[in-house]
């Protein structure tokens, strides 16, 4: 019996030291896990930027294609209905100056403006001179109607300045 207490009484020392460098292992192995999960969500929030990076620059890319398709589909369709216009004034029938008319307020509703010149300043921003009398500051004429589609110069008016 004598022996058997003295191998209890070894091995409960021994225990200790087993469960001491048992601990050291296990906070290791925290410390280290630790380290990767700080790691995996700075990665997390990295690739959350990138994806809101992402979402924004493809929206905003989108809305530039739109504005782009659309400012081309009324620059080509400007001229024709221009043309259409003083045909309906010439030809003085109710129902095409009507079909004209909205026409011109569909565009309107969707951005288009057309570029006021007369009797103002001339702007080179929204402007080309074709002719320019002495002063060469005040818009006498609009030989061609200018316009603007959300707020960008689609066209330049085309005038006379005295």
């Amino acid at each position: 019996m004598k022996d058997s207490n003295k191998k209890r009484q070894t091995q409960m020392s021994q225990e200790p030291l087993i469960e001491e460098s048992k601990l050291e292992e296990l906070q290791s192995q925290i410390e280290s896990l630790s380290h990767q999960l700080q790691d995996a969500k700075r990665r997390e929030q990295l690739a959350l930027a990138d994806y809101q990076n992402l979402v924004r620059r493809t929206s905003e890319e989108r809305s530039r294609v739109a504005r782009l398709a659309a400012s081309n589909f009324v620059e080509d369709i400007i001229q024709p209905l221009g043309h259409l216009s003083l045909a309906s004034e010439q030809i003085n029938d109710a129902g095409l100056s009507m079909v004209v008319s909205q026409l011109w307020q569909a565009l309107e509703q969707n951005g288009l403006k057309r570029i006021d010149g007369l009797g103002k300043n001339f702007n080179v921003n929204t402007m080309e001179a074709t002719e320019t009398g002495e002063k060469g500051e005040k818009v006498i004429k609009v030989v061609s109607e200018g316009y603007t589609l959300n707020d960008e110069v689609i066209q330049h008016a085309k005038v006379i300045l005295d």
